[in-house]
């Protein structure tokens, strides 16, 4: 409702088996939406109704089924918990062989790993997407893992065991070929067929990238893994950047915007670096790509979003990029406050490497462009200016 003044949401309090809720209405997505939020006990619940056109009657099914449930809904009294067992929210299962730590902070080393296939239950939630959960060996000391949907599946009980099949049985439904500018090097990236691995949620394929070249007669295999399917899913990695001494190549996992108004055209969700001399692949350190990015016409910098609590235009010196000290590498960190990166659609360096520029697309409520503005980095002094604005003529129905 802020961010689309046009989209008039209707705000109404009502009670629910006994308690305060909200009534929120007119809610535009992809289905017309009525959605309720009570706050009770400390826990916070959200009805969604969907299929709620404007006007919708309440003596109509939908209407009739709302009122049975708002009418009928009850909160039970919640047990006590036995005090020698934790509450558990959850359960994870491992779809890759994940490390765990005894503190929620990727500086701590391993202290053991939660096998394939094998479930935890989850105790505690903590920001950065670090889960405590149940000990693998037993050990009564705390137990974290990083939450990854590509790593760990989670969900209600009762805790799952995975059964993973092996990837080399699996039928090839995709298949992508990239080149580099000296012909040198060929990229071949595949996609399996989508397989379950005993649980709803757990929908996967599996993906590889395989990067050749006859002339060097080398062959490496920088991505082999799983890719869960659905909502915000990654899709098999792409070329981003050939560097021009033939050493490196940059590559990124695009994500997937499922249907939401946003216009990407050059998307990553990484930024990995393999080198062709020996097959070994750097992973940038934090803080970490996310959506659009772009490396300077020089190589000496690259320019993404990064998410740190918001979003913000991360500029950084590419040759230290990868460096163990490699937060040294960062020049610039500026928050976008008055930018949405959902709504760029462009990022680019200038011919000189002295500016960055980011096209910004408002959009209607059916997704049309109806305003334009450019903005531009200095990344001498790290001013962030409009430069121009352009608005389109409404289109006709």
């Amino acid at each position: 409702a802020i961010g689309n003044p046009s989209i008039q949401v209707k705000r109404t309090g009502l009670t629910i088996s006994g308690v305060e809720a909200i009534l929120v209405e007119n809610i535009a997505a992809q289905d017309w939406l009525r959605i309720v939020v009570i706050l009770h006990d400390e826990r916070a619940y959200r009805l969604v109704f969907t299929g709620w056109p404007e006007g919708q009657l309440e003596d109509s099914p939908e209407g009739v089924l709302f009122t049975t449930i708002i009418e009928s809904f009850e909160f039970l009294q919640r047990p006590e918990p036995d005090s020698h067992q934790e509450e558990i929210i959850h359960y994870v299962s491992a779809v890759i062989e994940t490390p765990v730590y005894n503190e929620p902070t990727m500086d701590a080393s391993p202290v053991g790993f939660l096998e394939v296939g094998t479930p935890a239950a989850v105790f505690e939630y903590l920001e950065g997407n670090w889960m405590r959960i149940e000990c693998p060996d037993g050990r009564s000391s705390d137990c974290w893992v990083l939450w990854d949907m590509n790593t760990l599946i989670s969900y209600s009980g009762p805790p799952v065991t995975l059964n993973i099949p092996d990837p080399a049985g699996l039928k090839i439904e995709g298949t992508r070929t990239f080149e580099s500018p000296d012909k040198r090097w060929q990229v071949l990236t595949t996609a399996s067929e989508t397989v379950n691995f005993g649980h709803e949620e757990a929908r996967f394929y599996y993906v590889e990238m395989i990067v050749s070249s006859e002339m060097a007669r080398q062959t490496w295999v920088p991505v082999s893994e799983w890719k869960v399917v659905g909502l915000g899913q990654e899709f098999p990695p792409v070329p981003v950047h050939w560097s021009t001494d033939g050493r490196y190549l940059f590559y990124t996992t695009p994500g997937d915007a499922h249907g939401a108004c946003v216009y990407y055209g050059n998307i990553g969700e990484s930024f990995d670096r393999l080198d062709l001399t020996d097959g070994t692949v750097s992973v940038l350190p934090p803080p970490h790509a996310r959506t659009l990015l772009a490396v300077s016409p020089d190589e000496s910098a690259v320019a993404y979003f990064a998410w740190i609590n918001g979003y913000y235009l991360v500029i950084r010196n590419l040759s230290t990029a990868y460096d163990a000290s490699s937060q040294g590498s960062v020049r610039w960190m500026e928050p976008l406050d008055t930018i949405s990166p959902y709504l760029t659609s462009r990022m680019e360096w200038s011919g000189d490497n002295a500016r960055v520029r980011l096209t910004v697309a408002d959009m209607n409520d059916f997704c049309q462009i109806f305003e334009e503005s450019v903005w531009e980095l200095d990344i001498s002094t790290g001013e962030m200016v409009e430069v121009s604005r352009t608005v389109f003529p409404t289109p006709t129905p």
